[in-house]
């Protein structure tokens, strides 16, 4: 879960209580809640794990996240700290994106573009890395 939100867990976590406390307040169900804890468990005993998984909880994340911030801007009115910590998520997330995009999963591709180079030498080759993320037949076919 902390993948997903990143620099937004604080706020996360305060819509998230926020939303479920007003819901039961209310007398009524708490769905994205239970929702997004139910998926979260269900996810975690799945044997097959990938962050692709996670991403139909992002809409429901990002709806307590946007709570999270609204409540937060509410109490602490005028505080420069909630606008330190608003910039600091807002780079912190710039900053992971850039990483994530331009030099995290990079080894993959880098490895089948020398495969490319010397696939006139190579009668076989083993795998070992996630199957959805090495590209094949799309660049070592010339």
């Amino acid at each position: 879960m902390p993948l997903i939100t990143l620099g937004w867990l604080p706020f996360f976590i305060l819509g998230a209580i926020y939303y479920t406390f007003h819901s039961l307040k209310k007398k009524q169900i708490p769905e994205l809640t239970i929702y997004i804890i139910f998926e979260s468990l269900f996810l975690s005993i799945n044997p097959h794990k990938e962050d692709r998984f996670l991403m139909k909880l992002l809409p429901f994340m990002f709806i307590l996240i946007g709570i999270g911030v609204r409540i937060g801007f509410r109490k602490f009115k005028g505080n420069k700290w909630l606008y330190i910590v608003l910039k600091f998520g807002i780079a912190f997330n710039l900053l992971y994106f850039g990483y994530s995009s331009l030099v995290d999963k990079r080894g993959a591709m880098d490895l089948m573009e020398d495969l490319r180079v010397k696939s006139d030498s190579i009668k076989d080759i083993i795998f070992f890395t996630e199957c959805h993320r090495t590209p094949y037949y799309s660049i070592l076919h010339k």
